[in-house]
């Protein structure tokens, strides 16, 4: 990937195909659309956070609030400021020396790499920002035939794909990779839960997420609660929203600890033999392929 620096900030590229840019008029940072996060160094954030505990409710009880896209350096409004075109050098393609998965963002990132952690396997996981993105590099790797040690991920979005990119580009058969994260058994393993309390929560954050709507609460959580298949509705909904809900529930556990729970899930999996249960078969038997991790 290619390093950019600006000032005090640098950060890897996470979309080399883009080579067209733009920079911030203010003081110079070049942005990344595709960064981990809202606000991390590359991309803009906005202003208030949505997340913030104050804004969510202010949100919920139907405030019109409004958001500004500031720059994360100098906080300069990016919509009375036009920015300014830039160019950057796009990334050069080569066959990977060992299986490599190119992965939309830090989630897959995380859980991919501790699988292969539990597993003693050795194989590389890079971001390549979004799941356009990965379809682009799927793309480029297919026109130059280089179909050894690569693989590609995206999220199902509930939107099958067609036309795959490259034969080694898997789709998730769920929302997203969050989705795989939410076996009650293995919830409540993790976060010191009852497998019916994880169950309760589940369908609170489907009733706060999915069906907002709806004003009459109790009549909307006696609709969710009466689902008879959680796990097929959840597989459908957009995971990312209801894990920090179920993080938010559970004592000495918050959303800002994701990526803790992320691997301390997968661990769990694997110590009761289940890996291979959760997670899609077509990545866990390529992780399987890869050649032993040496231990130093």
């Amino acid at each position: 990937m290619k390093l950019i620096t600006n000032s005090t900030i640098s950060y890897k590229l996470d979309d080399p195909f883009l080579a067209i840019r733009f920079m911030c008029p203010s003081c110079g940072l070049i942005f990344d659309d595709n960064a981990k996060e809202d606000g991390d160094p590359g991309t803009t954030k906005w202003s208030p956070n949505s997340d913030d505990p104050e804004i969510s409710e202010r949100l919920w009880n139907g405030e019109d609030i409004e958001f500004t896209e500031e720059c994360p350096r100098c906080a300069i409004r990016l919509s009375k400021n036009d920015l300014i075109p830039v160019t950057v050098s796009p990334k050069e393609l080569t066959q990977p020396s060992k299986i490599t998965f190119l992965v939309e963002d830090h989630a897959h990132k995380t859980v991919l790499s501790k699988i292969a952690e539990c597993m003693h396997k050795s194989v590389d996981v890079e971001r390549a920002g979004n799941a356009d993105n990965v379809k682009r590099f799927a793309s480029h790797y297919n026109k130059l035939s280089i179909f050894k040690n690569v693989y590609f991920l995206v999220d199902g979005d509930n939107q099958p794909l067609k036309n795959p990119e490259h034969p080694n580009l898997i789709q998730l058969g769920k929302y997203c990779i969050e989705n795989y994260l939410l076996d009650t058994d293995i919830c409540g393993l993790v976060i010191g839960l009852t497998q019916d309390r994880v169950n309760s929560i589940l369908r609170e954050a489907i009733t706060k997420y999915f069906f907002p709507s709806l004003r009459n609460v109790k009549a909307n959580n006696k609709c969710v609660n009466q689902m008879p298949d959680l796990s097929a509705v959840l597989d459908c909904m957009d995971g990312s929203k209801i894990l920090p809900h179920l993080l938010s529930s559970a004592a000495g556990w918050s959303p800002s600890k994701k990526d803790k729970y992320h691997k301390e899930y997968v661990k769990k999996a694997f110590e009761t033999g289940r890996l291979s249960e959760i997670f899609p078969s077509e990545i866990i038997n390529v992780i399987a392929s890869a050649p032993d991790k040496e231990i130093l």
